[in-house]
C-alpha cells in the first residue's frame, strides 16, 4: 500500500529567497531548497543530504514528472516518488505557475513498498 503526502513548500516569499526545509523520506533525512525563477517563470530545487552535501543542484520542477526521476544516489530512499499534480485537473494544460503552485498543484510524495 502506498502512503501519499506532499512536500511542505512555502511560496509566500519564495520570489525573494528560497524556501529551505528538512524532511524525512523513509530512512533518509533530506534538505530541500526551492527557488522561483521569475524571469523564466518556473520553480527549481536543490537537494542535500543531512550533512548538507549536494545531491542535486538546480533541477526544474515540472508538472506530472517525478522530481527524483533518473537520479541515482545511495542517499536517496528507494520506492519514493515526488510528483507535482493538481487533483482538480485544472493545471494539466497550463502546468505549474506561481499562482497555482502549492495551492492546487502540490508536490505529492508517493512512498511505495517493495511490491509497488
Amino acid at each position: 500500500m502506498a502512503v501519499v503526502n506532499y512536500l511542505p513548500i512555502k511560496t509566500e516569499n519564495i520570489n525573494k529567497k528560497p524556501d529551505k526545509f528538512t524532511i524525512n523520506l523513509k530512512d533518509a533525512e533530506l534538505i530541500f531548497e526551492v527557488f522561483y525563477n521569475a524571469q523564466g517563470e518556473f520553480f527549481s530545487f536543490n537537494l542535500f543530504d543531512k550533512e548538507e552535501n549536494p545531491i542535486i543542484y538546480g533541477r526544474r520542477i515540472v508538472y506530472g514528472v517525478n522530481i527524483l526521476e533518473n537520479i541515482i544516489d545511495d542517499r536517496l530512499p528507494t520506492n519514493v516518488k515526488i510528483i507535482p499534480l493538481d487533483k482538480t485537473g485544472q493545471a494539466e494544460k497550463i502546468g505549474i505557475t506561481f499562482d497555482n503552485f502549492m495551492q492546487s498543484v502540490k508536490t505529492y510524495i508517493v512512498v511505495g513498498d517493495n511490491s509497488d
